[in-house]
């Protein structure tokens, strides 16, 4: 049952990544998201959401890693696949960025 609440606490923390990742994208339409640093505008309360990504994620590697004897590599594989989806929101921003940004250009 451990190994349950450790995979769905991850996808918690899978959930808050995504919504973090969004509401940085909502927040700034017309400026990419860097991977490095801040973007130019933050939303209000913008620390839950990485907190709670944070706790959910390192508490459901803990859970999972108790309850099986699953090396750690794997365990690091699926938190990876739990951080992925907020990854691929803030790449699906920046690439929408990136086209407006050379369909407005001047030719």
């Amino acid at each position: 049952m451990e190994l349950f609440w450790g995979i769905a606490v991850m996808v918690v923390g899978g959930m808050a990544s995504v919504v973090d990742n969004w509401r940085h994208a909502v927040v700034n339409p017309e400026h990419r998201i860097p991977w490095i640093g801040r973007p130019p505008a933050l939303p209000r309360a913008w620390y839950v959401a990485r907190a709670i990504m944070g706790a959910a994620t390192v508490a459901g590697v803990v859970m999972v890693m108790n309850a099986t004897e699953m090396p750690f590599v794997m365990v690091a594989v699926l938190t990876a696949a739990a951080l992925l989806p907020g990854f691929f929101v803030s790449v699906a921003h920046n690439r929408r960025i990136k086209r407006l940004r050379f369909e407005g250009a001047p030719q």
